[in-house]
């Protein structure tokens, strides 16, 4: 009751601000507001600006400022209390679309940032619309929209794996319920389902959705199988599978080859490095050389410190006569 009369003591724009802004999880930004919340009609972009800071007067949202900015949050009785307002005003739908279409683009903005030297500062944006990018793969899941679940699984993945974020393994596994032989889900969203099951050592399952994302491909060697074949190798050599792990690391490669994303060439790459080392020591040198060719063409400060920490793995086993300082130094440089 003390909700509903503080939302009946606002002014139109107001009301359909507050809203609107209840689409929000986890907070959000201006820019992620008028993205998402301005219209042609009553709310202009450049109104939005305004009746935030006049929602934040009248305590109906809180601005919380940090060293990146101003973000705001609606309190969860107010957000609970908005959504109801949303939907009887039958912008529900609406609301979610966009909010969905917004976090798309900040994602594929951050995952392209993560892939260069600015992965700290792509991290960032992925911790920070965390909640938001949940609720926002949720409503792509809910409304069947596949691509849109699919695309932001590819694009958070890489923060997801480097964290170790386990919940992006759950999120992959719910757009696999939408696949129908008219509508098939991404051979790298079973790639990433998979992976998660190895992480959890649950290799049966692993193996069985690897295998899976390729018979859903388009082509065993289209570029979106690369996940599902890098599985499969790291799952083989788990196993004791060595003859397996060597060719499944071969359609790997043919996989990626076709790819243009530098990132998926690396992960394959990383995943035939564990094969070298347990079955071709000779072939790990030329491999370690384009691994690092490949971190350091990209940028990405975490993908540098792993070949550096094969690197210093092969100099210390991968001869004779370990090279300690030498291990030495590429782990110190790693951790660097």
């Amino acid at each position: 009751a003390t909700v509903e009369w503080s939302y009946q003591l606002l002014e139109p724009r107001e009301r359909l601000l507050f809203g609107r802004l209840s689409v929000f999880a986890g907070g959000f930004d201006l820019a992620a507001a008028e993205a998402s919340c301005a219209d042609d009609r009553v709310l202009q972009h450049e109104d939005i600006a305004d009746v935030v800071g006049s929602l934040v007067d009248k305590s109906l949202i809180v601005a919380d400022r940090d060293p990146h900015g101003v973000r705001y949050r609606q309190l969860e009785p107010m957000r609970r209390y908005g959504h109801e307002c949303l939907h009887a005003r039958g912008e529900l739908k609406r609301m979610r679309d966009r909010h969905l279409h917004h976090y798309l683009e900040v994602s594929r903005r951050a995952k392209e940032m993560w892939c260069s030297p600015q992965q700290a500062d792509a991290d960032d944006i992925f911790e920070q619309e965390w909640d938001n990018l949940r609720a926002a793969h949720s409503w792509a899941v809910n409304s069947a929209n596949l691509p849109a679940a699919d695309c932001l699984i590819a694009t958070i993945a890489p923060h997801a794996w480097c964290g170790l974020k386990h919940e992006h393994g759950e999120w992959a596994t719910r757009p696999l319920t939408l696949d129908t032989i008219d509508s098939r889900a991404n051979a790298s969203t079973y790639g990433w389902v998979a992976f998660w099951a190895y992480v959890r050592d649950e290799q049966l399952r692993a193996l069985t959705i690897a295998r899976q994302g390729i018979d859903a491909s388009p082509a065993p060697d289209h570029p979106d199988t690369s996940w599902c074949w890098s599985v499969l190798v790291l799952n083989d050599l788990a196993s004791g599978r060595r003859t397996q792990a060597q060719e499944h690391a071969s359609d790997a490669l043919t996989a990626a080859a076709n790819d243009p994303d530098l990132l998926v060439e690396w992960w394959v790459l990383f995943a035939i490095i564990e094969v070298a080392f347990d079955n071709d020591l000779g072939a790990v040198p030329d491999l370690l050389t384009r691994l690092a060719s490949i971190s350091a063409t990209i940028g990405t400060p975490s993908l540098r410190a792993r070949s550096l920490f094969c690197q210093g793995r092969q100099r210390m086993w991968a001869n004779a006569d370990p090279d300690i300082e030498g291990a030495r130094s590429c782990y110190r440089e790693g951790l660097a």
